[in-house]
Formats: C-alpha cells, sequence, structure tokens
C-alpha cells in the first residue's frame, strides 16, 4: 500500500475539492444558469436570422436568484437606440423599486446597424429596418427563451412597453405574443387604417397618450415626422401616412378584449385622465390615459436641463408629469398569464 506525506494528502485533498466543485459548477450550467449571473447591467446578443441583435438588461439590486421575477421589455421609438431610451426615460429606477428586471432591445436598420433603429411592427413602412430579415416578433421570443437561461424570470408575468414606433412594435407583440406577453403599455403610438391584428386572445392593455402630440395626431389623420430634427428620428418615408384616432386604436382593443361599454375614471391627477374599461373576458381591461398638454413624449421623462427640455419640446411637444413609470408599472403588476 502507497503511504502518503502531509502534502501529497493536502494535494490529494484540493483535487477532490477541485473535482467537486467542477462538478458542482456544470451542473449550475446545465439546469440552474439562471443562478450564476445577478443584480447589474448587462449586454447580450442573439443570432437571429442571420443578424447579430442586441439587448440590455437592467437586473435590480433587490434581485434573488431564487425567486421568479417579473420581466418588462421597454421599446425605443423608431430612429433611436436601446441604449438612448434606457438613458432617457429612468424606468431602471423604477425597477429598482419595484424588483423587475428590465430589458431594452435594440431595432435594426439597413444601411447603418449601430444607430436610427426602427421596428418591423406591421404598423406602417419599415424603410429602416432590415425588411424581411426582420422578424421582431420572433426576436422578442427569442430574447425570453435567452434570457430564461441567465435569470430567473416569471414567465406568466413577462410585459411590453414602448413608445411611438417602439409602441407600435409592443402592439404587435399584443398581437402575435399573446401567448407570453401578459400586458401591454403604449405611449404616443401612431396606429395606421390598414393594420392587420389578430391577437389569439385577449389581452390587458394601457395607452397614454397627448392631445398635443405633432407626430401622432391624437384625432387620427396624417402621421408626421421631421426628419431635420436634434433627436435622431427617422425621415417621413417611415411613418405610416394615415393613422387612426386613439379612440379607434383604444375602441379595437375593447373590441379585442370583449369589453363593455361602461367605463370609470381610474386616475386622475393634473392635466391627465385615465378611463378604464375593465369588465372584459379572462379579467383583462383596457385603459386609456389621456393628457391634455403633453406631446410625442414619454411621461415624467426627465429633462437634463433647461436648454435641453427647451429643445425636446420644440420638436416633439411637452413631457407631462402628472403621469410616470409609478402608474405604468402599477397597471402592468396586477396581470399575469395564469
Amino acid at each position: 500500500m502507497k503511504k502518503f506525506g502531509v502534502a501529497g494528502i493536502a494535494i490529494i485533498s484540493i483535487l477532490i475539492i477541485l473535482g467537486m466543485f467542477a462538478a458542482t459548477s456544470n451542473k449550475i450550467k446545465e439546469s440552474e444558469s439562471f443562478r450564476i449571473l445577478g443584480p447589474g447591467d448587462y449586454e447580450f446578443f442573439l443570432n437571429h436570422n442571420g443578424l447579430e441583435r442586441r439587448y440590455l438588461v437592467h437586473v435590480p439590486f433587490s434581485y434573488e436568484k431564487e425567486v421568479p421575477t417579473p420581466l418588462v421589455f421597454s421599446i425605443h421609438g423608431g430612429g433611436g437606440t436601446a441604449n438612448g431610451f434606457k438613458k432617457s426615460i429612468d424606468l431602471d429606477s423604477n425597477a429598482e423599486k419595484n424588483n423587475y428586471i428590465l430589458v431594452y432591445p435594440d431595432g435594426t436598420n439597413k444601411k447603418n446597424p449601430d444607430k436610427k433603429l426602427s421596428w418591423n411592427s406591421g404598423m406602417g413602412t419599415m424603410s429602416l429596418t432590415m425588411e424581411k430579415k426582420a422578424d421582431d416578433v420572433k426576436f422578442f421570443s427569442e430574447i425570453i427563451d435567452d434570457i430564461a437561461t441567465k435569470f430567473n424570470i416569471d414567465e406568466d408575468r413577462v410585459y411590453a412597453t414602448g413608445i411611438s414606433k417602439g409602441g407600435q412594435m409592443a402592439f404587435r407583440l399584443g398581437c402575435d405574443l399573446t401567448d407570453r406577453i401578459a400586458a401591454v403599455v403604449a405611449v404616443a403610438v401612431p396606429m395606421s387604417t390598414d393594420v392587420t391584428c389578430e391577437p389569439s386572445g385577449s389581452i390587458p392593455i394601457m395607452i397614454i397618450h397627448g392631445k398635443k402630440d405633432p407626430i401622432a395626431p391624437f384625432e387620427g389623420g396624417e402621421c408626421k415626422m421631421r426628419s431635420d430634427d436634434l433627436l435622431g428620428t427617422m425621415p417621413y418615408s417611415e411613418m405610416p401616412t394615415t393613422c387612426k384616432s386613439i379612440n379607434n386604436v383604444t375602441n379595437f382593443w375593447i373590441d379585442n378584449n370583449d369589453c363593455s361599454s361602461q367605463s370609470k375614471m381610474t386616475y386622475q391627477n393634473g392635466d391627465v385622465v385615465c378611463q378604464t374599461f375593465d369588465q372584459c373576458v379572462d379579467g383583462t381591461e383596457v385603459t386609456l390615459c389621456v393628457s391634455e398638454n403633453a406631446g410625442h413624449t414619454w411621461p415624467g421623462m426627465p429633462g437634463k436641463n433647461l436648454a435641453s427640455q427647451s429643445l425636446v419640446e420644440s420638436v416633439v411637444g411637452k413631457v407631462t408629469r402628472d403621469i410616470s413609470n409609478d402608474q405604468i408599472w402599477e397597471f402592468l403588476s396586477k396581470h399575469s398569464i395564469e
């Protein structure tokens, strides 16, 4: 029988421990990979339909790997980027307060893949997108699958929010990904009159719109977009030429959810009033929040300084602070697929 000295025994012990660690590590990678990543900010890439697609993730400090956590898609407008939208709307602080994971996906641009991105929402032209290669509905579905391997997400509580073209994309997810999206909040959304949307079921919808929106008029009609502004937006040709009125958009979702025509005021603050149709099938609801003075802007969006705020207002109208991310999360958090 071979004898080992103290040093030999120590080496063997270390090898055994390392072997146990390696076995445990492999097990985590294979079956519990979401336990590896914790709170923080991340950048991920997916190879989707031959394109390298990018998305950002913010995981709140209160995230616990053992607890399934809600996920919210925050979708930039046409001509924007995930980075720019993340910086401008301050949704991260709300996620920290309410413990949900935020995902900021990037759209595509067939000429410049790094800026002025857009979405194939099926609700207008897509001159900036990668045309037929941009199956954005599938892209969002693949993000859910991908992020579920990295974090412990509650797949019954996956939500979509967005502004303008990003709001159209959020609507499109409500149309085509109803089995995976629990609720949608769309802000300042132009919706073309010839849109095709056939959801597989009912889905809770919140619409936030300003009556002084210069790009997506509240009463419908011609949708406009300045090509020479300083906000990195898209040319006129990217927007649908004729948009539905916001009341018509709301009625579409009321009909989809088989809601009663009875509504009630559920929020009032300053120049903002929210009316909710909550007598709908499957416990769904449709809420329309209208600001008398807001333009084509995200509610509560912080202005960096008076000069930048004036610039924003000169292009897209005023920002209302009478409704904010708090009310958006309050609406989303009430709903679950199950």
